[in-house]
């Protein structure tokens, strides 16, 4: 299989590169910690054609593959994680249904203003008590005079406070199957409740929506007919899982970014490092509860401080989180303002690292207590520190062991010589065995790379390379075609 990029492909990643770079990256924090939506930086992700790159020409995109597309996600998601979930959101799920099955006037009045990022779209999938799972999905569509009425809740709905149109997934039929509807935001029984607090993407909104005899016209009954929008709904759900994994990639890009790099001497010597992180710490203003100076949780009065409520199921008994509280046993009546009350804030801090002799790339060291702040005050996670070490000129590791190419003339290996061998404490004079063939390892013992875990070195393994003249003079030769013609 080739991997390598087209001439068009790399233009595309290096384009988005460049604007992660330059416009993302330097604010994603700010944004992040602000809890503010990049509405900015989404606009400029429009103009530059992102969110109409999985669509043909003729509905305003510019009909690229899903290469294409997963090229500028990944680099969408190595600035920030909550601006690639916003447009990814807009490119794909809250819009293809509109693409592949709205009406001429939805196409005008809402899909193309989307690509240009004039509107904002969601998809209304997951549901409190079904999550993901499509069998067990509750809202229900009931046909009446000029459309339906849909009732139920959902949950987990990425950029719902800012949608102006949400794609729905309701039930719908004697069968009551699957069947997709377009809500706008205008619709009467329609409502979007409280933003979810989540433990990062905070610049990316995601809330609970609840429809309460909502009435949608059957011109904006998405599905062709009753029952159908489970096999769309699954075509899409393929795409999802791709780009899910292209984002996931964008984040490790940057996390290993942030490593620790290291020159190979600094490998095998050891050495301290500042290493500036940005970490999610508890809040200053409110030491880490959530409620606002002054204030503090009080017992749920749902639960009593339990944290989970016991539902009659017949002879038994289910306990279930409390929906108040979520388990905490304890509500906010005041959150704090600086950290909307999940108690944690981002700030950049600077820890100084030692770095043991003989780590090797990809050495992860572990800083205790260093890591990201509990909830509500709870104790902090540990730092994974990733050292990234340079390739050397001169040696080859494995493990302990360094190798070395040692060049060798044809006379050196056939008759025996001794070489100077480099070696990280210096050279040393190394015997080459007569009869040595190319490719030949010579161990030189307690002169290799440190070991991270015990005491001692590994051992320099000198790879004989015999050197062959490329041009030679007159007696040269004829003393060449003389060996040639004794052993021959």
């Amino acid at each position: 299989m080739n991997f390598k990029l087209t001439d068009q492909q790399q233009a595309i990643r290096d384009t988005f590169a460049r604007f992660c770079d330059e416009r993302i990256a330097p604010q994603a924090a700010a944004l992040d910690e602000a809890h503010a939506f990049p509405r900015e930086l989404f606009k400029e992700l429009a103009d530059l054609g992102f969110f109409g790159m999985r669509y043909p020409e003729d509905a305003g995109g510019s009909g690229m593959a899903l290469t294409e597309f997963c090229l500028a996600l990944t680099e969408i998601a190595r600035g920030s994680m909550s601006l690639a979930a916003a447009v990814a959101m807009q490119s794909l799920m809250g819009t293809k249904f509109l693409h592949v099955l709205g009406n001429a006037d939805i196409i005008e009045r809402l899909f193309k203003p989307a690509l240009r990022g004039e509107k904002i779209a969601a998809i209304c999938m997951t549901e409190p008590n079904a999550g993901s799972d499509l069998n067990s999905i509750a809202t229900s569509a009931k046909k009446v005079d000029g459309g339906y009425v849909l009732n139920g809740q959902k949950t987990w709905i990425t950029s719902a406070p800012l949608a102006d149109f949400f794609t729905v997934f309701a039930k719908a039929g004697e069968e009551k199957k699957l069947t997709i509807f377009l809500v706008e935001r205008s619709f009467k029984g329609l409502a979007v409740g409280r933003e979810i607090h989540k433990m990062g993407v905070w610049a990316l909104p995601t809330s609970e929506v609840s429809f309460d005899t909502c009435f949608v016209p059957d011109s904006h009954r998405l599905s062709r007919e009753e029952g159908d929008g489970e096999g769309h709904l699954r075509k899409t759900l393929a795409e999802i899982r791709i780009i899910t994994g292209a984002m996931g990639l964008g984040i490790a890009r940057a996390a290993l970014d942030e490593a620790v790099h290291l020159s190979f001497e600094d490998s095998l010597q050891g050495v301290e490092a500042k290493i500036p992180v940005e970490l999610t710490v508890a809040c200053r203003e409110c030491g880490g509860t959530g409620a606002q100076p002054g204030t503090a949780p009080v017992i749920c009065p749902e639960c009593n401080g339990r944290g989970v409520k016991a539902e009659s199921q017949g002879l038994f008994a289910l306990s279930q989180p409390c929906p108040r509280c979520r388990g905490n046993g304890t509500v906010i009546e005041q959150p704090c303002k600086n950290c909307h009350g999940s108690g944690r804030e981002r700030r950049l801090k600077t820890y100084t690292v030692k770095i043991k002799p003989g780590v090797k790339d990809g050495t992860r060291i572990r800083l205790k207590g260093k890591g990201e702040a509990g909830e509500h005050g709870g104790p902090a996670g540990d730092l994974i520190v990733v050292t990234h070490v340079a390739d050397s000129p001169t040696y080859e590791r494995r493990g302990d062991d360094l190798i070395v190419e040692v060049p060798v003339s044809y006379a050196s290996a056939a008759l025996g010589d001794k070489v100077e061998v480099p070696t990280p404490d210096g050279a040393v004079s190394l015997k080459i065995p007569a009869g040595s063939e190319d490719g030949k390892l010579l161990r030189i013992k307690g002169r290799g790379a440190p070991r991270l875990h015990g005491s001692g070195k590994g051992d320099v393994l000198a790879r004989v390379r015999i050197q062959v003249p490329k041009r030679m003079n007159k007696q040269e030769r004829e003393l060449l075609e003389q060996l040639k013609k004794v052993g021959g």
